[in-house]
């Protein structure tokens, strides 16, 4: 079973709770930037996001600080590290191609909290993957300081990623006996 949206939701409640209490122990603003400067910030920045044109992703990086630390806290190929703008830039220019998505993905933008310099997304991907269905159901949390994101951490249903693979396993599976 997968449980992958539940679980997200309790990772967005504790991510919530987090983000106002940094904010209101006064934390959250170190760097003077206000709630209407990130939300101006993250609008212009997701615009470029999810385009899948190769130009956008060049545009959107240009947002990333050069020393950003990204983490995106899962398993799999989207499992990973990112210390500096140009890993980053090259993952997404080069190696995004290795998470193998066929028909392209349509994302669904649930919702966009801002508090002073942080920015939480919610966010759906759908898609094919290895001839299979998927559905990912993530949250990303920005911090910005002086307009530019220093740090980004990904929270998602990893369980979807598995679960493709399971139902293409099957799907190749079958075909070979029905040969």
């Amino acid at each position: 079973m997968v449980r992958g949206p539940t679980h997200l939701s309790h990772i967005v409640g504790v991510l919530l709770a987090m983000a106002i209490g940094m904010t209101a122990a006064g934390t959250a603003n170190a760097d003077g930037m206000t709630t209407e400067e990130t939300r101006a910030m993250m609008t212009e920045f997701l615009k470029y996001l999810h385009s899948g044109k190769e130009e956008d992703i060049v545009k959107f990086s240009e947002f990333y600080a050069d020393d950003v630390e990204a983490h995106y806290h899962t398993t799999g190929p989207l499992g990973k590290y990112f210390f500096g703008r140009e890993a980053f830039l090259n993952f997404y220019l080069k190696g995004a191609e290795d998470v193998n998505f066929e028909h392209g993905l349509k994302v669904d933008r649930y919702w966009v909290v801002v508090e002073d310099n942080i920015a939480v997304v919610r966010n759906r991907t759908r898609g094919h993957r290895y001839g299979a269905p998927f559905v990912q159901e993530y949250v990303h949390v920005y911090y910005w300081e002086d307009d530019k994101i220093v740090r980004m951490e990904g929270f998602n249903n990893a369980e979807a990623q598995k679960s493709a693979q399971d139902i293409a396993k099957r799907k190749a599976a079958n075909k070979a006996a029905m040969n």
